[in-house]
């Protein structure tokens, strides 16, 4: 099961982020849009995802200004599945603090 919170200017994701989950994290990134200062997504509880979770966070981040979304606690495993899709250029920071 996916969950998603969000405190103050950190995005927690989590769980289960496949497409089971998308309709969920479409409208939870949805409710992130409205602030367009720098976000930090943190990916430290996510334990599964897939290409409709990774296209989704990636449309979320191009919908945003640029450089405005940072990553923390990504899973190896998925950076190293962004950058086999090819979308390794738009990982702009990731920072791990496990």
């Amino acid at each position: 099961m996916a969950n998603f919170r969000l405190s103050r200017d950190i995005a927690f994701l989590g769980g289960d982020l496949t497409v089971n989950a998308a309709e969920a994290l479409h409208n939870f990134l949805l409710t992130l849009q409205a602030n367009q200062g720098r976000l930090t997504v943190d990916l430290r509880g996510a334990e599964a995802w897939d290409s409709s979770s990774i296209q989704l966070l990636f449309a979320f981040i191009k919908s945003r200004p640029p450089r405005t979304v940072v990553w923390r606690n990504m899973p190896p495993e998925m950076a190293a599945d962004i950058r086999l899709m090819g979308f390794g250029n738009l990982l702009n920071e990731v920072s791990h603090e496990r």
